[in-house]
């Protein structure tokens, strides 16, 4: 979907910038050697994906986005602005953390690594394309998404902590309605992040598949603010929790979609 998203991005919106979480800023001379080249070095590629702050993030889908960033800058003509991408990432290895049994944030200075990663992306951000009053669209996990809530560490069902401002959190206090959160849908956690071996499931239920196939499951997109979805809690989602969990029916909201 992001890679076909890269052409109608540059040409329909102005958009010349794509940010991803899973490069580390320390390689952006080799990024911009790669999407910028005239050929595509495949063995670049590789150097830069094994390089990842994750081992997870080697992913095929993650290099085709930066293949359809190269061809678009093909097309175009030497007076134009490239497509450009920025690394986002600070040097973090995350392969001891991987192999621990443990979640990381319970790993001594592990999560205070994460929290500073927020800060130097943001940073990174600003400086190569906020400040210039460019646009940009941003590839990053959607726990550093979010603009107006910080996360909960939840124990015995009891809130003990608030995980510091990330990523979104800290953009859009400076920044404003500049910046805005695009979350596709999707299963999630339960409460209890700091016990481990979560499981993953749907939220509220299933209400929202349901809905969906009430409408043929169509592509659709809305803010949920000022949405019927607005109010719903589930208290079995870390992201959705609360004591009173929503209810809503498929009739209210049909008509929405």
């Amino acid at each position: 979907m992001l890679s076909n998203l890269i052409e109608p991005l540059y040409h329909q919106v102005n958009v010349k910038y794509f940010a991803m979480e899973v490069l580390k800023y320390k390689n952006q001379q080799l990024v911009n050697k790669l999407v910028m080249g005239k050929e595509y070095d495949e063995k670049l590629v590789l150097k830069l994906f094994r390089d990842c702050g994750w081992p997870i993030w080697g992913f095929q889908e993650y290099m085709d986005i930066l293949k359809a960033i190269w061809q678009v800058n093909q097309t175009l003509p030497p007076d134009k602005e490239k497509f450009k991408v920025v690394c986002l990432a600070n040097d973090l290895d995350g392969t001891v953390l991987e192999s621990r049994r443990h979640f990381f944030w319970k790993l001594p200075g592990s999560f205070y690594r994460m929290v500073t990663n927020d800060k130097f992306m943001t940073k990174v951000l600003e400086w190569e394309v906020l400040r210039k009053g460019e646009k940009v669209l941003v590839q990053i996990g959607r726990d550093h998404t979010h603009t107006h809530y910080r996360q909960p560490a939840v124990k015995s069902g009891k809130l003990v902590a608030e995980v510091a401002p990330r990523f979104g959190y800290i953009l859009h206090g400076k920044y404003g309605n500049r910046v805005f959160q695009i979350v596709l849908h999707q299963w999630g956690m339960s409460p209890d992040l700091v016990h481990g071996n979560v499981k993953i499931q749907q939220p509220l239920g299933g209400l929202l598949e349901e809905v969906f196939a009430e409408n043929g499951n169509k592509p659709v997109g809305f803010d949920v603010i000022g949405s019927p979805f607005a109010s719903l809690r589930d208290s079995n989602q870390y992201l959705l929790g609360s004591r009173e969990a929503g209810s809503l029916r498929i009739s209210e909201i049909r008509s929405f979609l």
